[in-house]
C-alpha cells in the first residue's frame, strides 16, 4: 500500500451535532433572546430541546409573527437554584 506518513498534524476538536446551538446559548445572558426563521428553528429544534432536557440550561420559545423567539431564562447552579 502506498501511503504517506505525516507527522505533527493536530487532531481537530470533535464537535457534537448541537455545537452551533450551544455556542449561541453560551454567548447569551439571562433575558437575551434570538429570533429564528422557521428554517433556522427547524435546524436547531433538536438542539434546543437537548439543551433544555439534558442540561442545567433553561430556555423558552414563543411564536412571533411567523418566526420563533428563543429566550435564555436561566441556568441551575450546583445547588439547584435558578440564576
Amino acid at each position: 500500500m502506498d501511503v504517506q506518513i505525516e507527522k505533527g498534524i493536530p487532531v481537530p476538536k470533535k464537535q457534537d451535532r448541537f455545537h452551533r446551538a450551544y455556542a449561541i446559548y453560551d454567548q447569551m445572558e439571562v433575558g437575551d433572546s434570538v429570533l429564528l426563521t422557521k428554517a433556522q428553528r427547524t435546524q436547531l429544534h433538536d438542539a434546543i430541546r437537548a439543551i433544555e432536557g439534558t442540561s442545567k440550561k433553561k430556555l423558552t420559545t414563543r411564536r412571533e409573527n411567523g418566526k420563533f423567539r428563543v429566550w435564555k431564562i436561566g441556568e441551575i447552579n450546583g445547588k439547584g437554584f435558578r440564576i
